[in-house]
């Protein structure tokens, strides 16, 4: 959820050979677009507010949309 830690690691991902990667800094904004959007790798911080990575990855596997994203 810190902006300086999120660039570093879309730019990790990206030296990685991933094509497309979306950011966010909230745990239910990255429910909404995990429930709009079809994502190949989901990694998340664990402490985030006001929704925490574990709140996060429950209410994840909990929707039928965004079930089988890898966490």
């Amino acid at each position: 959820d810190q902006l300086s830690v999120l660039m570093l690691v879309a730019k990790l991902f990206e030296r990685l050979g991933f094509q497309t990667i979306t950011t966010t800094r909230d745990g239910a904004h990255a429910l909404d677009l995990l429930r709009e959007t079809r994502f190949g790798l989901m990694v998340c911080d664990w402490h985030m507010q006001p929704m925490n990575g574990l709140a996060l990855l429950k209410a994840l596997r909990e929707d039928d949309r965004a079930r089988f994203t890898p966490v």
